[in-house]
């Protein structure tokens, strides 16, 4: 039976199924609708976790806060961890940042733990005039990123023919919120 209520409710003026228990939105049983919340995916350049150990207030950090929170899927190759982990690792680093070997591998526990782990089924190689830089754009390929986070947007910018996106810690943050 198909009611048009007129009480007030969430579902007021939309048309529902009375099941006789509880009246359900039809937009709920429709097969021909399908509703479907995807977080967005990014992959971190190495460098943002660099800038966000030199800045606890800085977008860089934030950006990591809110991965931890689950505000977006951060995507991550084994090898693309490993480079995250020897670069915050080296003694120039740490010694620029403060931070201790301890501190590195707390935080290399944590992106472990909320990272999406992404196989590497083809290859994108050569596109980026870094080669250091192709491990990120072959796990956003392959991980059907919707950003690439860099601090290197003119280095990252043939991602853009892959349909990825490259943007700031910044304008993530931007994003993210609206």
């Amino acid at each position: 039976l198909i009611l048009f209520p007129a009480n007030g409710n969430l579902s007021a003026g939309l048309p529902v199924i009375d099941t006789g228990k509880a009246a359900i939105p039809m937009w709920l049983t429709s097969p021909k609708i399908s509703i479907k919340y995807r977080l967005v995916r990014l992959v971190v350049d190495t460098n943002v976790l660099i800038a966000a150990f030199r800045s606890s207030s800085g977008a860089s950090n934030e950006l990591l806060r809110q991965a931890a929170s689950g505000a977006f899927r951060l995507l991550c190759s084994t090898a693309l961890f490993l480079e995250y982990e020897a670069v915050l690792g080296r003694l120039e680093v740490r010694a620029a940042t403060g931070h201790s070997l301890q501190d590195v591998e707390s935080v290399m526990d944590a992106i472990a733990a909320i990272a999406e782990p992404v196989d590497l089924h083809f290859r994108t190689r050569p596109t980026l005039r870094d080669p250091n830089d192709e491990m990120v754009l072959e796990v956003a390929s392959n991980g059907d990123a919707d950003y690439i986070v860099t601090h290197n947007l003119r280095d990252f910018a043939p991602a853009l023919e892959l349909g990825i996106a490259v943007v700031a810690p910044r304008e993530i943050l931007r994003r993210l919120r609206t």
